[in-house]
């Protein structure tokens, strides 16, 4: 007798005794209550009881995709409970494939309980390579992976790919690793167009600079672009909005386009910056302004020394010239954490400098208050 049965013959033989206890408790009140909470039961252990053995039949094939489809017809007052389609992919080894999701790809390996969300497309086009999804990893709704020209495309486990995204392995591979969280909207191009003259770019071959590579527990923010021969470190954050053509170091956050690196996880302040670009002028300063810190590549840029910089207004020393208002732009560094944008700056000789500036709100150094670091790279010399 399978276990199935067991269990269900063991449950059925309590009743008379949960019924006579409760009619010596509380006479018949005792036993209608007891009939009214079995009765409240039946139908989620009938839809529990469903739902998993259909589950149990679940695969890639037309048959077993289909057990997918009739395992969602059962739990009708429990909708919402089984809506949440990871709850299914945990009842399947091999996971939950939504009956929208369009798979065609002959390489395709999936590990236990994967859970690929609604109008997924999964394709492998002329020449396309493996595609390797690690176990308990979630691919969300309209996402488009493709491998294509040599291309492969390998997701560790626990991994989450967010809605809309784009993953198109073209002459080159996408390697994502275990634990990483990519938001949604967001696109992975390892490829392309040439733009060679006389010749439409439709007509263009693709070219690559190397594969795309996701470490262990970075994460991806909304709408980042990630391009070719790039690698983003373990831990590694990426803004939303920025688009990645150069690599993202370990435990780095990243923002911008092109991204830049603006601070190191779990790191002190003066470390929280890529200090690798001599260009580059450091100013910390208080929210209002007040500089606090100078740094070589400030003096090279601006050429006043620290100390005759330390504890003046940097906006009044500079005189510098803003994109839009001043309380514009605080308000949104209060609110995103983060801000970039060009600006123009006087030296300390009179000329005027444009730099491509970004300010990033650090709300603990030391025992004070929120202190704001910013980055400054030369752009153009404008007089």
């Amino acid at each position: 007798m399978s276990n199935l049965k067991l269990g269900l013959v063991a449950k059925l033989s309590r009743i008379p005794g949960k019924v006579w206890a409760a009619y010596r408790s509380k006479g018949l009140q005792g036993v209608l209550l007891v009939l009214k909470a079995m009765f409240q039961t039946i139908p989620r252990r009938l839809a529990e009881g469903w739902v998993s053995w259909w589950m149990r039949q679940a695969s890639l094939t037309p048959m077993g995709r289909a057990a997918i489809r009739i395992a969602k017809w059962a739990p009708l007052p429990y909708l919402e409970y089984y809506d949440d389609n990871l709850t299914l992919a945990l009842l399947s080894p091999v996971g939950y494939i939504d009956p929208s999701a369009q798979i065609h790809h002959g390489a395709m390996q999936l590990g236990p309980h994967v859970a690929i969300w609604d109008h997924v497309r999964i394709l492998q086009r002329r020449d396309g390579g493996a595609l390797e999804i690690g176990g308990r990893t979630y691919i969300g709704p309209h996402c488009l992976l493709v491998t294509q020209g040599g291309g492969e495309i390998t997701i560790g486990h626990e991994a989450v790919i967010g809605p809309y995204c784009e993953l198109i392995a073209v002459k080159a591979s996408i390697r994502i690793g275990s634990n990483v969280g990519v938001a949604s909207h967001c696109s992975f191009y390892p490829y392309d167009h040439g733009i060679e003259p006389d010749e439409v770019i439709c007509r263009q071959p693709l070219t690559t600079k190397g594969d795309i590579i996701v470490e262990d527990g970075a994460w991806i923010g909304t709408r980042v672009t990630v391009l070719s021969s790039v690698r983003i470190g373990r831990g590694a954050v990426v803004g939303a909005g920025s688009v990645v053509t150069k690599d993202v170091p370990d435990d780095a956050v990243a923002v911008g386009n092109p991204a830049r690196v603006i601070r190191y996880r779990g790191e002190s302040t003066k470390r929280n910056v890529l200090r690798d670009r001599l260009q580059d002028a450091l100013l910390i300063r208080n929210t209002d302004g007040t500089i606090k810190e100078w740094d070589e590549g400030a003096k090279q840029m601006y050429g006043w020394e620290s100390n005759e910089t330390v504890g003046k207004t940097s906006h009044e020393l500079l005189e510098t010239v803003f994109p839009c208002s001043l309380q514009s732009i605080e308000e949104a560094l209060l609110h995103e954490g983060f801000w970039e944008g060009k600006l123009i700056h006087k030296r300390r000789n009179g000329s005027h400098i444009a730099v491509h500036s970004r300010w990033h709100l650090q709300h603990q150094y030391g025992n004070q208050d929120s202190i704001v670091v910013e980055v400054n790279s030369r752009e153009a010399l404008v007089s």
